[in-house]
């Protein structure tokens, strides 16, 4: 029984740090992949698990872009100090605490009635995951499409950022995808391809934490101690996958477009929805 559960604690964690960062939506994957292989009643229902999964995400994003972070911490400190914002680190800092608001506001207002939507284990709810997976793919194409793909993460503005953290706040639907969404919302605002997928990291560090600070104070009186090897476990793969993954789009993206990913999205929708009607 535990080999078994290791063995789901790996795909798990494997699943989480390829699709929190491919614009593939983790969340959609996370109720998908369990449902196929017929996961019931297994690890992945741990409440703590989850918790060890975002850690392990949040981990691997703050590893990779550790420079840039304690060049924002510092620019934060600094812009505080004297009051002001003058240098691009400084301006920027607050420009991604501005743009985490929007999603932190809509997780606690709304975290509870998209579980009962989408979290219920049944099949039913491959046709809610169906309708955004599809509608972002074309976002996708659009924005790569009609975008200028010309300013800098150095250009933003307060304004880009609200837009770009108000279009984060839709990830919480199971199918969008945080990447997705924000890398299609950079690049409508003119942002570089590999710019805005940068920001998108940055903008998710915060949201990454704030998810598994909040669903670690729900958990926490869910912990199972002999369960520890399994949360070291999913939490460790999906680190180790998530940095992987984030080093695999940045160089993707400076050089192809998001369709792949588009088409990827649009072909699992349809095979969703197939499914479903199949079950009936």
């Amino acid at each position: 029984m535990m080999r078994f559960a290791i063995i789901q604690s790996i795909i798990l964690g494997t699943v989480q740090g390829v699709t929190e960062f491919l614009p593939i939506s983790s969340s959609a994957h996370l109720i998908i992949v369990p449902l196929f292989l017929e996961f019931n009643g297994g690890i992945q229902d741990s409440l703590f698990f989850d918790v060890s999964l975002h850690f392990g995400t949040f981990l691997s994003v703050m590893i990779f872009f550790y420079k840039d972070w304690v060049r924002l911490i510092k620019g934060l400190f600094s812009s505080i100090a004297k009051r002001g914002a003058d240098t691009p680190d400084e301006r920027l800092i607050w420009h991604i605490i501005a743009a985490t608001l929007p999603a932190a506001v809509a997780g606690v207002a709304f975290e509870n009635t998209i579980d009962m939507l989408f979290h219920t284990g049944e099949i039913s709810s491959l046709v809610y995951i169906a309708i955004p997976l599809t509608l972002v793919s074309f976002l996708m194409i659009f924005s790569e499409k009609f975008s200028g793909k010309h300013k800098t993460i150095s250009e933003i503005t307060l304004k880009d950022a609200v837009i770009i953290g108000c279009a984060q706040a839709l990830a919480l639907f199971p199918g969008t995808s945080r990447a997705g969404i924000t890398i299609c919302a950079g690049l409508l605002l003119g942002y570089k391809r590999d710019e805005s997928a940068k920001l998108s990291f940055l903008l998710s560090t915060p949201v990454i934490f704030g998810a598994f600070l909040l669903k670690f104070i729900k958990s926490a009186g869910h912990l199972k101690p002999d369960e520890t090897a399994l949360y070291i476990t999913g939490s460790a793969v999906s680190a180790i996958i998530g940095y992987m993954s984030i080093k695999l789009l940045l160089k993707f993206l400076a050089r192809k477009k998001l369709n792949a990913f588009a088409y990827y999205r649009i072909w699992l929708a349809i095979v969703l929805v197939v499914w479903y009607q199949l079950s009936l």
